[in-house]
């Protein structure tokens, strides 16, 4: 259900094969969705004394997972692709290898980005002030916050 149902298609590395989810996804968010509609059945019940009928099916679920690359298809209608662990809008915010293992960075906004610059002694550009410019800039960016993220937690012990 996770290769018909589109999820394993933004799955998987950039250059690589699809891949399926590490958990059973589907069937989770299917029985989450089930309990919601029979709590609502049973609400309406409870309301109008009238029994509901709860349909459901696990394509649907499965598609109702990707409403956010959906809504960025409809935007700007690209075709959304594998990327790995990145992030179609915000940068950085992926894995990156350091001297002691894998580390995850999410800079969520402009003032995480601030801090994120303070604390591994990344410069703070211009060009790299705004998440959009860090978006369009993201092959430049990249290396350099690879750099600094590896850098910074080997030579702190900390994460970045």
């Amino acid at each position: 259900m996770q290769a018909e149902g589109g999820l394993m298609s933004i799955t998987g590395s950039a250059d690589g094969p699809p891949y399926r989810l590490g958990v059973a996804i589907v069937d989770i968010v299917s029985g989450m969705f089930a309990a919601y509609g029979i709590a609502l059945a049973l609400f309406a019940r409870e309301r109008t004394g009238r029994g509901q009928e709860v349909d459901l099916a696990m394509l649907d679920a499965t598609v109702a997972l990707l409403t956010y690359q959906a809504g960025g298809f409809f935007a700007t209608g690209n075709v959304p692709v594998r990327l790995g662990n990145r992030h179609p809008s915000i940068v950085p915010y992926e894995t990156f290898a350091t001297s002691d293992g894998e580390l995850v960075i999410a800079v969520g906004n402009d003032e995480q980005w601030r801090r994120f610059c303070a604390v591994t002694g990344l410069p703070e550009e211009e060009r790299f002030a705004t998440n959009r410019q860090r978006v369009t800039a993201y092959d430049i960016l990249r290396p350099l916050v690879a750099i600094a993220s590896g850098q910074s937690r080997a030579s702190t012990g900390s994460p970045a």
